[in-house]
């Protein structure tokens, strides 16, 4: 099995509960620590681990990963979120 344990969140191979937002935002924020170490510009890499926090941060954390396209929905519709 592998499994992983980033930033207090625990990941396992297999484990459906685990593609959460809170999973993928830590991912991201890796990614770009790793970008920045290498001294690459991830534009995309960078918008997409904001876009995250902040999904996290306004209670998405527990969703599913793709929970935030209803967040860009309603940012798209001038809407709260």
């Amino acid at each position: 099995e592998v499994s992983s344990n980033i930033g207090g969140v625990s990941a396992a191979a297999g484990d459906t509960g685990r593609s959460s937002a809170e999973v993928l935002n830590v991912a991201q924020v890796l990614s770009q620590q790793a970008a920045e170490t290498g001294g690459a510009e991830t534009p995309l890499g960078r918008e997409a681990t904001r876009l995250y926090q902040r999904f996290n941060d306004e209670g998405g954390a527990g969703t599913d990963f793709s929970g935030i396209i209803g967040m860009l929905r309603q940012q798209t519709k001038g809407g709260p979120g």
